[in-house]
């Protein structure tokens, strides 16, 4: 029987993690998680750095202030001249033009708030963060190197007993990206 106490982070974590950058385009990160199959990815700076997670998530809470009007739709306020009326209570164009919208990058989306496990960390206290922070995904990092994530389908794939399959590439139905 498998002891979740003595299974490290580094022998469940998918070390083939597909992570996003933080100055990518929101329609590109949501293509690049239909393309791998996964509903999250690490995002990581231009020094490599992991900075955050990008989720599924993310994609729904921007998707809702926009039903919402929360970001409001433009209208005849384009037309304020800000040197002859006051402005106040007025966003700039790129806050409300839903065309403009398409260009929020996945870094002010984002989740900058990682949960993250040491490689030796027990499977045990890697799946109590998962149930704690109600997360589907930890990444396995030392200091701010990312070194693989563990999914909740990585978990279950590993009770399962196929933790040393290889899953195939995108394109096929399955990706070597981790399934969170």
């Amino acid at each position: 029987m498998l002891n979740p106490k003595k299974i490290s982070a580094r022998q469940v974590m998918n070390a083939d993690v597909q992570t996003l950058h933080e100055a990518s385009p929101i329609k590109e990160a949501i293509l690049t998680l239909r393309e791998y199959n996964i509903t999250g990815a690490p995002v990581v700076n231009d020094s490599g750095e992991c900075i955050g997670v990008f989720s599924s998530t993310d994609v729904l809470e921007l998707d809702a202030e926009t039903e919402e009007r929360e970001t409001p739709v433009a209208g005849s306020y384009f037309n304020v001249d800000p040197l002859e009326e006051e402005t106040e209570g007025y966003f700039s164009r790129e806050e409300y033009d839903l065309n403009v919208l398409g260009r929020d990058t996945v870094g002010q989306r984002m989740n900058s708030q990682i949960q993250a496990a040491a490689p030796d960390s027990s499977l045990e206290r890697v799946c109590q963060s998962m149930l704690n922070e109600r997360i589907h995904r930890v990444l396995v990092m030392e200091d701010r190197k990312l070194l693989g994530i563990i999914s909740s389908f990585d978990v279950v794939r590993f009770v399962a007993g196929e933790a040393s399959q290889k899953l195939p590439r995108p394109g096929n139905k399955k990706s070597g990206a981790s399934q969170a």
